[in-house]
């Protein structure tokens, strides 16, 4: 795997620099609006480079394929071509978005249709269908809401390369039959170089480029196919744990603009981590590791007491909730009311 994965950051690095500079000459930058955390025209959508190292990958997998002499050896062989199919409708649905602005009724049935194609090879293992269109709909506002966490400079970089690697630990640690196991650790491998080279460009206090929706929405459904995939092999609900710091802030904010009656698929500055930036005036950078700290805490105490009876992911929402209305509180951006009532 060490070698796919330098392999792969190598094509990652020369993908995002020839993205940035075509990006360039063709200005396809982010404008700043009332809801950007930043005040320059940084390249926009480099996020697109993702689905595409991320299928030649699952194209290559699935060239390698071993002869089937199993369903569940089929399954190694084909997965990560659905997978790796749904990724890349997602990221190019994604950056026609940022080019666009796709409306509604039109973006959400094709990100569906990308976590349909991407859960699909879960019917292999003779998942409930009941399951299947649950986890769908779930996956589907989890990406959207992903993608509306990617606010500021390295935030999804970092919390994405901590969630990644927990998962790839719960894998290595406690998985040593499941045969589909090694392509998600590779492939999770591959999304972390893509993560890295990104870096280079958008780990900066004023940010070269931004994934736009191309990459935080095939990236969040990379993220959760990889948790599902967890969750049935260890047969566990508990692991949505290892998402837990952007599901507090990201449902916490919903609630609160719900009962304030606002559009909640509307742009807007009302994140705890955007309260963290334009309140409290702390670094981009500064905030986004704080994600990312705080949540590998999680996952490393997650992982430790993995085989115990536990209630790590009670004790972890119950405190984490405690910290996001407190914080709204102390910055005073828990108002329950819109500023017309």
């Amino acid at each position: 795997m060490l070698i796919e994965f330098t392999l792969y950051l190598i094509l990652s690095i020369i993908g995002c620099t020839i993205y940035y500079k075509w990006a360039q000459k063709n200005q396809i930058v982010d404008t700043p609006n009332e809801r950007s955390s930043h005040t320059h025209q940084p390249v926009r959508g480099m996020g697109i480079i993702f689905p595409i190292i991320f299928s030649i990958f699952s194209v290559i997998t699935w060239l390698n394929a071993k002869p089937v002499t199993s369903p569940l050896i089929d399954l190694q062989n084909i997965g990560p071509m659905f997978i790796g199919s749904g990724v890349l409708i997602a990221g190019i649905t994604g950056f026609i978005d940022d080019r666009i602005d796709l409306r509604s009724y039109v973006r959400l049935p094709l990100y569906t249709l990308s976590v349909v194609v991407s859960l699909f090879p879960m019917i292999a293992v003779n998942i409930n269908i009941w399951w299947f269109v649950v986890l769908t709909v779930v996956i589907v506002g989890v990406i959207n809401t992903y993608n509306f966490m990617d606010g500021i400079n390295g935030i999804t970089g970092f919390y994405s390369s901590v969630l990644l690697l927990s998962a790839i630990t719960l894998l290595l640690l406690n998985d040593q039959q499941f045969l589909l196991s090694y392509q998600l650790e590779t492939s999770a491998l591959i999304t972390l170089a893509y993560l890295i080279s990104f870096g280079i460009f958008n780990y900066r206090n004023k940010a070269l480029a931004f994934l736009g929706d191309s990459g935080s929405v095939s990236i969040g459904l990379f993220v959760c196919i990889l948790l599902v995939w967890n969750g049935y092999r260890f047969q566990r609900w508990d692991v949505l744990v290892l998402l837990l710091v952007y599901g507090v802030d990201s449902v916490g904010t919903i609630i609160i603009r719900l009962i304030r009656k606002e559009n909640i698929f509307k742009a807007h500055r009302s994140h705890f981590y955007q309260d963290l930036v334009h309140v409290k005036g702390i670094q981009h950078l500064q905030v986004a590791f704080l994600y990312a700290f705080l949540q590998a805490i999680i996952n490393a105490l997650y992982v430790y007491y993995f085989e115990a009876i536990n209630q790590v992911f009670v004790i972890t929402l119950v405190l984490l909730s405690i910290v996001f209305v407190v914080g709204k509180k102390q910055m005073g951006t828990l108002q329950l009311r819109t500023n017309n009532e």
